[in-house]
């Protein structure tokens, strides 16, 4: 699952990752040689599939902190 999390790190943070095709989306995932369930759940973008996949008890979760906010004024998008 750690390979898979830096995957999802690295695109979060790269911003040429982030805003590449779906075709050049697609190659990428396919270049990392994830299993087959783990690389048609990332591409398709269905995160449920993935977190059931790679053997999650959780969520996955995207989050930008500020300096200075409490965790407790965190929103959480749906």
């Amino acid at each position: 699952m750690k390979d898979v999390l830096e995957f999802l790190e690295n695109i979060g943070a790269n911003s040429t990752l982030n805003r590449v095709n779906d075709v050049a989306y697609k190659s990428f995932v396919k270049s990392m040689s994830f299993n087959a369930d783990i690389e048609n759940a990332i591409v398709s973008r269905d995160f449920k599939t993935l977190e059931s996949v790679v053997g999650s008890t959780g969520e996955f979760v995207c989050a930008i902190c500020v300096p200075g906010e409490e965790p407790s004024d965190l929103k959480v998008a749906a």
